[in-house]
């Protein structure tokens, strides 16, 4: 895991599992997050993130991230279409 934070661009970014994305997925505009093949969570972008947060130390993104249930991917569905 990987976090940083660019003050000057007030970008902060959240690397899980440093990996390839597959898609990448807005949440709100100013908050992205980034996914897998199978739809596992690789990283989480919020851009102008001092206005939204005034503790990084305190956030918790969990209650955050609220992730939207129909744009996981369904591992099914991503094998049928990937076997060969």
């Amino acid at each position: 895991m990987k976090i940083t934070y660019d003050q000057e661009a007030d970008v902060l970014y959240i690397e899980l599992v440093h990996k390839q994305p597959f898609d990448t997925i807005e949440i709100d505009p100013d908050t992205y997050y980034e996914v897998d093949e199978e739809g596992r969570l690789l990283s989480l972008e919020i851009l102008s993130a001092s206005k939204k947060y005034r503790n990084f130390d305190k956030i918790d993104f969990e209650q955050y991230l609220k992730i939207p249930r129909k744009k996981r991917f369904s591992r099914t569905k991503l094998n049928k279409h990937t076997a060969v």
